[in-house]
Protein backbone atom coordinates (compact mmCIF):
# COMPACT_ATOMS: atom_id res chain seq x y z
CA UNK A 1 0.00 0.00 0.00
CA UNK A 2 3.10 2.22 0.59
CA UNK A 3 4.65 1.76 -2.26
CA UNK A 4 1.35 2.82 -4.32
CA UNK A 5 -0.15 5.47 -2.82
CA UNK A 6 0.86 8.59 -1.04
CA UNK A 7 0.78 9.74 2.36
CA UNK A 8 -2.41 11.54 1.87
CA UNK A 9 -4.32 9.29 -0.41
CA UNK A 10 -3.54 7.04 2.14
CA UNK A 11 -5.27 8.47 4.80
CA UNK A 12 -8.17 9.43 2.66
CA UNK A 13 -8.33 5.84 1.42
CA UNK A 14 -8.11 5.03 5.25
CA UNK A 15 -10.84 7.10 5.74
CA UNK A 16 -13.24 5.77 3.48
CA UNK A 17 -12.20 2.17 3.73
CA UNK A 18 -13.04 2.33 7.26
CA UNK A 19 -16.45 3.57 7.22
CA UNK A 20 -17.10 0.60 4.24
CA UNK A 21 -16.06 -2.10 6.43
CA UNK A 22 -17.55 -0.68 9.87
CA UNK A 23 -20.90 -1.02 7.80
CA UNK A 24 -20.24 -4.09 6.44
CA UNK A 25 -19.30 -6.01 9.71
CA UNK A 26 -22.35 -4.93 11.20
CA UNK A 27 -24.48 -5.49 8.28
CA UNK A 28 -23.22 -9.29 9.08
CA UNK A 29 -23.34 -8.98 12.88
CA UNK A 30 -19.76 -9.43 13.33
CA UNK A 31 -19.14 -6.13 15.23
CA UNK A 32 -16.92 -6.14 18.54
CA UNK A 33 -19.19 -4.45 20.58
CA UNK A 34 -22.26 -6.56 19.76
CA UNK A 35 -22.80 -8.68 22.53
CA UNK A 36 -24.28 -12.29 20.48
CA UNK A 37 -20.71 -11.85 19.05
CA UNK A 38 -18.27 -11.16 21.63
CA UNK A 39 -20.00 -13.66 22.95
CA UNK A 40 -19.46 -16.30 20.13
CA UNK A 41 -15.84 -15.17 20.31
CA UNK A 42 -15.59 -15.44 24.06
CA UNK A 43 -16.28 -19.17 23.92
CA UNK A 44 -12.21 -20.01 21.99
CA UNK A 45 -11.41 -18.94 25.56
CA UNK A 46 -12.91 -21.90 27.22
CA UNK A 47 -11.03 -24.80 27.88
CA UNK A 48 -14.04 -26.62 26.12
CA UNK A 49 -13.28 -25.46 22.86
CA UNK A 50 -9.54 -25.29 22.71
CA UNK A 51 -7.53 -26.80 25.19
CA UNK A 52 -4.52 -24.92 25.63
CA UNK A 53 -1.30 -26.64 26.80
CA UNK A 54 2.21 -26.28 26.80
CA UNK A 55 3.04 -28.76 24.72
CA UNK A 56 0.51 -28.47 21.65
CA UNK A 57 -2.81 -27.20 21.88
CA UNK A 58 -6.27 -29.08 21.39
CA UNK A 59 -8.07 -28.91 18.37
CA UNK A 60 -10.78 -26.57 18.29
CA UNK A 61 -14.09 -28.12 19.32
CA UNK A 62 -16.89 -26.72 17.41
CA UNK A 63 -20.29 -28.22 19.15
CA UNK A 64 -21.00 -25.33 21.65
CA UNK A 65 -19.64 -22.67 18.39
CA UNK A 66 -22.84 -21.16 16.54
CA UNK A 67 -21.93 -21.12 12.45
CA UNK A 68 -19.61 -18.30 11.66
CA UNK A 69 -21.95 -15.41 10.04
CA UNK A 70 -22.98 -15.31 6.48
CA UNK A 71 -20.34 -13.06 4.12
CA UNK A 72 -17.23 -14.18 6.56
CA UNK A 73 -14.94 -14.45 3.77
CA UNK A 74 -15.62 -11.20 2.50
CA UNK A 75 -15.50 -9.01 5.63
CA UNK A 76 -11.87 -11.08 6.42
CA UNK A 77 -10.71 -9.65 3.00
CA UNK A 78 -12.00 -6.17 3.91
CA UNK A 79 -10.60 -6.47 7.28
CA UNK A 80 -6.88 -7.51 6.38
CA UNK A 81 -7.17 -3.81 3.77
CA UNK A 82 -8.67 -2.08 6.79
CA UNK A 83 -5.45 -3.26 9.27
CA UNK A 84 -3.13 -2.74 6.21
CA UNK A 85 -4.28 0.82 6.00
CA UNK A 86 -4.16 1.64 9.37
CA UNK A 87 -0.89 -0.35 10.10
CA UNK A 88 0.53 2.03 7.58
CA UNK A 89 -0.84 5.34 8.84
CA UNK A 90 0.92 7.96 10.75
CA UNK A 91 -1.70 7.72 13.63
CA UNK A 92 -2.91 11.02 15.07
CA UNK A 93 -5.69 11.76 17.50
CA UNK A 94 -7.84 12.65 14.26
CA UNK A 95 -6.97 8.90 12.91
CA UNK A 96 -7.46 7.42 16.12
CA UNK A 97 -10.50 8.55 17.26
CA UNK A 98 -11.86 7.73 13.97
CA UNK A 99 -10.67 4.04 13.10
CA UNK A 100 -10.39 2.58 16.10
CA UNK A 101 -14.05 1.12 16.32
CA UNK A 102 -13.49 -0.44 13.13
CA UNK A 103 -9.93 -1.16 13.45
CA UNK A 104 -9.93 -3.51 16.95
CA UNK A 105 -13.01 -5.64 15.04
CA UNK A 106 -11.26 -6.48 12.27
CA UNK A 107 -7.91 -7.57 14.21
CA UNK A 108 -10.43 -10.07 16.18
CA UNK A 109 -12.09 -10.92 12.39
CA UNK A 110 -8.18 -11.50 11.28
CA UNK A 111 -7.20 -13.92 14.52
CA UNK A 112 -10.73 -15.76 14.96
CA UNK A 113 -9.78 -16.45 10.83
CA UNK A 114 -7.07 -18.36 11.46
CA UNK A 115 -7.94 -19.95 14.83
CA UNK A 116 -11.21 -21.80 12.19
CA UNK A 117 -9.02 -21.85 9.15
CA UNK A 118 -5.61 -22.46 10.44
CA UNK A 119 -4.06 -23.85 6.94
CA UNK A 120 -5.66 -20.89 4.66
CA UNK A 121 -2.83 -20.07 2.30
CA UNK A 122 -2.43 -16.22 4.12
CA UNK A 123 -2.09 -17.62 7.47
CA UNK A 124 2.04 -16.14 7.05
CA UNK A 125 1.08 -13.10 5.78
CA UNK A 126 -1.73 -12.73 8.28
CA UNK A 127 0.41 -13.37 10.96
CA UNK A 128 3.00 -10.43 10.33
CA UNK A 129 0.00 -8.20 9.81
CA UNK A 130 -1.27 -9.21 13.01
CA UNK A 131 2.12 -8.69 14.68
CA UNK A 132 2.75 -5.08 13.44
CA UNK A 133 -0.85 -3.92 14.28
CA UNK A 134 -0.21 -5.35 18.24
CA UNK A 135 2.61 -3.13 17.79
CA UNK A 136 0.35 0.13 16.90
CA UNK A 137 -2.50 -0.88 19.05
CA UNK A 138 -0.38 -0.97 22.27
CA UNK A 139 0.44 2.31 21.36
CA UNK A 140 -2.90 3.66 20.58
CA UNK A 141 -4.47 2.15 23.98
CA UNK A 142 -2.85 5.17 25.94
CA UNK A 143 -5.02 7.41 24.78
CA UNK A 144 -8.07 5.26 24.97
CA UNK A 145 -10.65 4.88 27.52
CA UNK A 146 -9.47 1.89 29.59
CA UNK A 147 -12.89 0.64 28.88
CA UNK A 148 -13.92 -1.32 26.54
CA UNK A 149 -10.47 -0.92 24.31
CA UNK A 150 -8.50 -2.16 27.47
CA UNK A 151 -10.65 -5.10 27.85
CA UNK A 152 -11.02 -5.47 24.17
CA UNK A 153 -7.30 -5.54 23.35
CA UNK A 154 -6.82 -8.21 26.34
CA UNK A 155 -9.00 -10.20 24.71
CA UNK A 156 -7.44 -10.18 21.11
CA UNK A 157 -3.97 -10.98 22.83
CA UNK A 158 -5.56 -14.46 24.66
CA UNK A 159 -7.65 -14.93 21.54
CA UNK A 160 -4.01 -14.89 19.14
CA UNK A 161 -2.21 -17.10 21.59
CA UNK A 162 -5.03 -19.73 20.44
CA UNK A 163 -5.11 -18.90 17.11
CA UNK A 164 -1.30 -18.39 17.02
CA UNK A 165 -1.46 -22.32 19.00
CA UNK A 166 -4.26 -23.79 16.16
CA UNK A 167 -1.44 -23.23 13.21
CA UNK A 168 1.34 -24.70 15.35
CA UNK A 169 -0.87 -27.59 15.94
CA UNK A 170 -1.65 -27.60 12.13
CA UNK A 171 2.30 -27.56 10.89
CA UNK A 172 2.94 -30.29 13.57
CA UNK A 173 0.04 -32.14 12.11
CA UNK A 174 1.51 -31.72 8.77
CA UNK A 175 4.91 -32.48 9.19
CA UNK A 176 6.49 -28.07 8.31
CA UNK A 177 7.88 -27.87 11.85
CA UNK A 178 9.97 -30.41 13.68
CA UNK A 179 7.78 -30.95 17.41
CA UNK A 180 11.32 -29.87 19.44
CA UNK A 181 13.31 -27.97 17.48
CA UNK A 182 12.32 -25.98 14.76
CA UNK A 183 9.76 -23.74 15.66
CA UNK A 184 10.84 -20.56 16.98
CA UNK A 185 8.79 -18.75 19.85
CA UNK A 186 7.92 -14.69 18.47
CA UNK A 187 8.26 -12.42 21.25
CA UNK A 188 4.46 -11.64 21.44
CA UNK A 189 4.08 -15.31 21.65
CA UNK A 190 6.65 -15.49 24.60
CA UNK A 191 4.76 -12.58 26.71
CA UNK A 192 1.06 -14.31 25.80
CA UNK A 193 2.10 -17.56 27.28
CA UNK A 194 3.24 -15.55 30.16
CA UNK A 195 -0.23 -13.86 30.33
CA UNK A 196 -1.61 -16.77 30.65
CA UNK A 197 0.18 -18.28 33.24
CA UNK A 198 -1.32 -18.06 37.22
CA UNK A 199 1.38 -17.68 39.31
CA UNK A 200 0.66 -19.09 42.49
Amino acid sequence: IDERLSPLARDMMANLWSRHIETRIKIHSIFTFEDTWINRVRRYLSPAVIDVSDDVDGEVRRADLTPLPAGWDECVGNGRVCLELISSAKLTEYILWLHTCTALPCLILIIVNMIEFPEHDLVTQDRKLLDSCFVVFEDMIQYLPKEPFSTILSISHQLDRRAKGQVYRTLLMKGDVSHENDFQMSPSTAWALLDDIEFQ
